[in-house]
């Protein structure tokens, strides 16, 4: 029926991005040009189906917590929700405690696909035992207690660092225990007696610590996002809320009774997406032009071109190509289209000279994204 076929297959990628969404969708591939030679036009030819790949990607800046380890000591509950990017996890949670991680797509450095081993970090409930034990008993010190933390983090005097602390033990000590947001600019001291609530927009510093205590009342903290090195949180009977972490380095949480969540529980795990197919001959007419000669097939007098998704039965091809509306793609995962062309010559076979080569481009194309 038909001879030396050749079939061209650009594997092109393309990235299509919505801001609402904050999703890329990678598409493979997005051109297809295709040479065929139909040796006796009085019979169908089915072209070979097209395997394209679709997959769904969050864009880098809106993973929930993206760091090369994440260290952690929990008594509470901890919850990081998608997306998340980590190579590492490290650390213990406790008995009565409650954790809810996300899944972990990517490695942070994309060429060096790598679970590290973090060594220097061994702390456990055990050996915050006595912190936890002055804080319950209403005597814990300020002064010794920051000293122990900074220890533990490795945090020095002349570091380049963003502090939040916020340090109530007692209702007698309400008076005198703040909120000390330390900056280079200086300090700034808040004193309340009831329970607290503070939002905070983007931090960026080589290193962040925040440290929220309270066995009076249950302070609230909510922060947009934290670009940093190395971020440290030590959380005692508190809520904290962040959308985003970006720790090139370590993200560790002492979470002692309070609660911690990162990122969004509503990001969208699926998408909507619809993507239109085109049929372009060198000339940008539709169908396919003759190699060297003046024939053309297209649909202009006769149904010569038909399509098909999948196992679907095939429909007429329009000059405006086809519009395919893909339902609830999961986000993160690849999936899989087969579009197949068909050529029908049998009703205006005598129009195509017998043994010619035809040609022509399929473009796939990306035209919304929606959740």
């Amino acid at each position: 029926m038909y001879k030396n076929r050749k079939y061209l297959s650009l594997l092109i990628t393309i990235l299509i991005s919505t801001a609402l969404l904050a999703v890329e969708l990678k598409i493979t591939p997005v051109q297809t040009m295709i040479q065929e030679e139909i040796s006796d036009p009085r019979f169908e030819t089915v072209l070979p189906s097209i395997d394209l790949l679709i997959t769904p990607l969050y864009t880098d800046d809106e993973y929930a917590l993206s760091t090369l380890s994440f260290e952690r000591i929990n008594t509470g509950k901890i919850i990081l929700n998608n997306p998340l990017k980590i190579d590492s996890i490290y650390g213990n949670t406790y008995q009565g405690a409650y954790e809810e991680f996300g899944s972990c797509w990517e490695f942070t450095d994309k060429e060096n696909k790598t679970v590290h081993d973090q060594e220097d970090f061994k702390d456990t409930k055990t050996n915050w035992e006595e912190i936890l034990t002055k804080i319950q008993k209403n005597t814990l010190s300020r002064t010794r207690f920051l000293e122990r933390l900074y220890d533990a983090t490795g945090i020095a005097e002349n570091d380049e660092v963003f502090e939040y602390l916020s340090i109530n033990v007692s209702r007698k000590h309400e008076n005198s225990y703040s909120i000390d947001v330390q900056q280079n600019s200086g300090k700034v001291v808040n004193y309340f007696t009831d329970t607290n609530s503070t939002r905070l927009k983007d931090i960026n510093r080589k290193k962040v610590l925040i440290c929220a205590i309270n066995n009076v009342c249950t302070d609230s903290i909510k922060i947009n996002s934290i670009n940093a090195e190395e971020v440290y949180i030590f959380n005692y009977g508190c809520n904290i809320e962040i959308q985003h972490i970006y720790a090139k380095k370590k993200c560790r949480i002492y979470n002692f009774y309070g609660n911690v969540e990162i990122g969004d529980r509503f990001a969208p795990d699926r998408i909507n997406t619809d993507i239109s197919v085109q049929l372009l001959a060198d000339d940008g007419s539709f169908g396919f032009k003759e190699t060297g000669g003046d024939t053309a097939i297209n649909n202009k007098d006769y149904d010569n071109i038909l399509y098909k998704w999948n196992t679907e039965e095939y429909s007429l091809m329009g000059e405006d190509g086809v519009l395919k509306q893909l339902r609830r793609l999961p986000v993160m995962k690849t999936s899989r289209e087969l579009f197949t062309l068909k050529l029908d010559l049998s009703e205006n076979w005598f129009e195509f000279p017998a043994g010619a080569e035809y040609q022509s481009t399929l473009f796939f194309t990306v035209q919304s994204i929606t959740d």
